[in-house]
């Protein structure tokens, strides 16, 4: 038996490359995954190499091995492509037909796919965990820099991450303070303070993410058309010169766990980042820090029990107009976050109920957005926008679009973001008066905002909104507030370098 024959699916040992030491004459383009005999993705473990086995190369002709590229006169003509479904272009990756059993045994070898050995970068680009052999050119070099990137990436994500912990960790104990010293005779200090903690444990991850990170945001929309908050935080420092801050009811679609930054990214240029509230699970608000954090600062934790999450809310909004505290409330209609598994449910319960059917979104929950409509419509409600959030995440090394997100340890740890994702964010602004009266009014207009921006995400996965094309402009992260609060219109980044 050869080696060859002891390495299942392609997947071979470095002892067993020292034995059989070739691949073919394709080109190795991307780190992907082999490919099984029955054409399917096969995980790939560390301290092993991909290479192209002679069972799959007539397969790689056939255009079915992925990130294998033949030379250009080795190609078959190329069919033209299938009309696919949003499911599976948008979510499902392993969509692409794998070619047929006949074609992998019918499809002739090439003269130019003759063995060749296998270079060392090509195999470090099938699998860049490969510990390389010492006896291949520039192998130990290669793992060394490898692991010394892994290692400064792993210790600077380690480093930032700590220090969120412990900024959490002091947020925690000025809350509780505040609430043991205010709570029983001023709870406006108590809801200042929480806005301050809040304030600054947003504001370190908006830091990191937009300042030291680079991550690229775009806006269009009505987001310079929302009232720039110049009122101080804390009860004493507050001024009847200046005018209440803006209170208003923000509703977005909700695409990665992190996506509160992406609304954070317009509530820290209007001065309202502290007093983002949440409607999230109440189990979040048991996780350690960052749990007792949201509940001190009074989130609203949903029990996804209707009954009770009513009189919640109702408690929580009633405090907060009583009170008179500035307040983004911002709660997510689509209930959660898009899955593959629950876009499938999403399109069915649309199909079987006669509503519209999403290619980019979940179907909206309209109960709770009724509900807390009419809440807000009281003669001393201080809520007086309500905000339509849509945002959108393009992953540059792959063009997934809504697809591929960052985790909270990249938007911390990551350097230089811009290479590797896009985010747009586009808001429209509506006075809450002006919105419908009745419940069948106001479900209607809710639906009819989420087909609006469906097909906003479509014109966005068409082509990604820029400003070299007209469909965005930029508000750098570090604009003076002098600057923003002047603004009302978009203005373009040269102009607000002018005004500096």
């Amino acid at each position: 038996m050869t080696a060859m024959d002891q390495c299942p699916a392609g997947v071979c040992s470095p002892a067993d490359m020292d034995a059989w030491p070739y691949a073919t004459a394709a080109t190795i383009t991307t780190p992907t995954s082999p490919v099984s005999s029955a054409g399917t993705a096969t995980p790939l473990m560390e301290g092993t190499v991909s290479l192209l086995p002679l069972p799959h190369l007539d397969a790689a002709i056939a255009g079915g091995v992925p990130g294998v590229k033949l030379p250009a006169a080795d190609r078959p003509a190329e069919a033209p492509a299938a009309e696919t479904t949003h499911e599976q272009r948008h979510l499902d990756p392993a969509h692409a037909p794998s070619p047929s059993a006949s074609s992998r045994r019918t499809s002739p070898v090439p003269e130019s796919a003759a063995l060749v050995p296998a270079s060392a970068d090509a195999i470090a680009a099938v699998n860049p965990t490969t510990r390389l052999s010492s006896r291949r050119e520039g192998g130990v070099l290669s793992y060394l820099s490898r692991l010394v990137r892994r290692i400064a990436s792993l210790g600077r994500i380690g480093f930032y991450t700590g220090a969120f912990g412990g900024l959490l960790a002091a947020l925690n104990v000025m809350q509780a303070s505040g609430l043991l010293l205010y709570r029983a005779w001023h709870r406006p200090t108590v809801a200042a303070i929480n806005s301050k903690a809040l304030a600054a444990c947003w504001g370190y991850i908006q830091h990191m993410m937009e300042s030291r990170n680079r991550a690229p945001v775009t806006f269009s929309g009505d987001v310079l058309e929302i009232p720039y908050n110049t009122q101080r935080v804390m009860p004493w420092n507050q001024t009847p010169d200046h005018p209440e801050p803006p209170s208003a009811y923000v509703i977005a679609n909700h695409v990665f766990f992190c996506d509160f930054t992406l609304e954070h990214t317009v509530a820290v240029r209007r001065n309202m980042l502290g007093h983002c509230r949440y409607f999230a699970k109440e189990s979040h608000g048991y996780w350690p820090l960052f749990g007792w954090l949201i509940r001190m600062a009074g989130f609203v934790l949903l029990k996804r029990d209707w009954d009770l999450d009513q009189r919640y809310i109702l408690s929580r909004v009633q405090e907060w107009q009583r009170e008179r505290q500035p307040i983004w409330m911002v709660a997510y209609p689509e209930g959660t976050r898009m899955t593959a598994e629950k876009f499938r449910k999403a399109q069915q319960f649309s199909r079987d109920r006669g509503l519209p059917v999403f290619q980019h979104l979940l179907c909206p929950r309209t109960k709770g957005f009724v509900a807390i409509m009419k809440m807000l419509r009281t003669p001393d409600s201080h809520f007086k926008y309500l905000l339509d959030f849509t945002v959108a995440a393009r992953h540059l090394p792959t063009g997934g679009f809504n697809t591929v997100f960052p985790t909270g340890f990249d938007l911390l740890g990551r350097r230089r973001l811009d290479r590797i994702w896009q985010f747009h964010v586009h808001v429209d602004k509506f006075d809450l008066c002006g919105l419908p009266d009745d419940e069948a009014g106001l479900e209607q207009w809710l639906m009819d905002r989420w087909v609006a921006k469906d097909q906003r995400l479509a014109k966005w996965y068409a082509q990604w909104p820029t400003v070299e094309n007209g469909g965005a402009y930029e508000i750098p992260y570090d604009t003076p507030a002098e600057v923003l609060r002047t603004m009302t219109t978009p203005v373009p980044p040269a102009q607000i370098e002018e005004v500096e």
